[in-house]
């Protein structure tokens, strides 16, 4: 499997992946390691973005273009709707992966501007995705 990869800023765009369950268990889990992902589309296909830190800006990269979520590192993030931390917000847990970020219960696909780092592995205080 080839793989497109192309950095901006913090993020890290793979293109070109469609076959989510077989890669999870291949090469990008060593690739991510330690990374929030989003996807362009439900069940993480289509680019893939790659966070490892804050970011309060999503425009140039994912911003308000991601359908899926997984969390693949060891602590907490929020999601928020607007940039710089602003409008609704959900924080995913440790591990934890959406696959349709447009659910009726949270609609929140092609939403998320900004993304905080917790550095803890709870959300306590934060509405979660359940």
């Amino acid at each position: 499997m080839s793989w497109n990869v192309r950095r901006t800023g913090i993020a890290v765009i793979l293109a070109g992946l469609t076959a989510l369950p077989a890669a999870l268990s291949a090469t990008p889990a060593q690739a991510s390691a330690g990374a929030l992902w989003l996807g362009q589309h439900q069940n993480l296909r289509g680019s893939l973005w790659l966070y490892y830190d804050n970011n309060s800006n999503l425009k140039n990269e994912s911003g308000d273009k991601a359908s899926s979520v997984h969390n693949d590192t060891e602590d907490a993030w929020v999601l928020f709707e607007h940039d710089t931390y602003q409008g609704r917000r959900y924080c995913i847990r440790s591990g934890q992966l959406i696959n349709d970020l447009h659910n009726p219960a949270w609609n929140f696909g092609d939403k998320i501007s900004s993304v905080l780092r917790l550095n803890v592995p709870h959300c306590s205080g934060w509405p979660t995705f359940n």
